[in-house]
């Protein structure tokens, strides 16, 4: 099975926006921080056709890149 890489996308910050903001750890945290972070990528069957997926929803997604680098600072 290959992976084809179709494009790859920068999503900046909005400007002005270099708070960094972290969250405290729990206590139902601490049993996994005996265990060594896990960087895993997943794929899955996808039974539409390739022109069905780059199709309009696809293109369409490159208009979300404003409100997702929003999304991302908060």
């Amino acid at each position: 099975m290959a992976t084809t890489v179709l494009e790859t996308c920068r999503v900046p910050a909005p400007p002005g926006v270099a708070i960094e903001l972290s969250v405290p750890l729990t206590f139902f945290d601490i049993p996994w921080l005996h265990f060594h972070p896990i960087r895993r990528l997943l794929f899955y069957a996808y039974l539409c056709s390739k022109p069905y997926f780059l199709g309009p929803s696809f293109q369409n997604s490159k208009n979300v890149s404003p409100s997702l680098s929003g999304t991302t600072s908060q």
